[in-house]
């Protein structure tokens, strides 16, 4: 996994869990649904930067936590706690997500798994040459 449920309640607090994930309505968060949560979160991300890099990675990207604590609250949440707020970074996850797929972000490791010199920070690419111009439009 990406993410544990530690830093999942680091991130957004404990409360906040407990209200996403208190299932059961004892007033206290369902380790097994945060944890369902977070494995189904770090599959989605898998499914798309397998198409760049070797998984396991040998040292995930940080990137990739809070890419994965963002799904994960998307998946947590349901009709009485979804917000806008809350579509819009689970969209913006998915987003990054496709660019590490097509390879326009870069992870820091090699397509091998091993690390790169990029320190283990993303890194975006953006190709050579102009995209628009008078001649041409893509």
């Amino acid at each position: 996994m990406y993410a544990t449920e530690q830093e999942l309640n680091t991130h957004i607090g404990e409360d906040a869990v407990l209200l996403l994930a208190d299932r059961d309505g004892d007033m206290l968060t369902d380790a097994e649904v945060v944890e369902s949560a977070l494995i189904a979160a770090s599959g989605e991300i898998d499914g798309y930067i397998r198409a760049q890099y070797e998984l396991p990675l040998s040292a995930p990207n940080p990137l990739l936590k809070h890419l994965c604590i963002d799904i994960a609250i998307y998946h947590l949440s349901d009709e009485t706690t979804i917000t806008d707020h809350r579509i819009m970074r689970y969209r913006d996850a998915t987003k990054t997500l496709t660019s590490i797929s097509n390879g326009l972000i870069s992870l820091g490791v090699s397509v091998d798994g091993a690390d790169s010199d990029s320190g283990g920070k993303a890194t975006i690419v953006s190709p050579g040459g102009r995209v628009f111009g008078r001649d041409n439009l893509l």
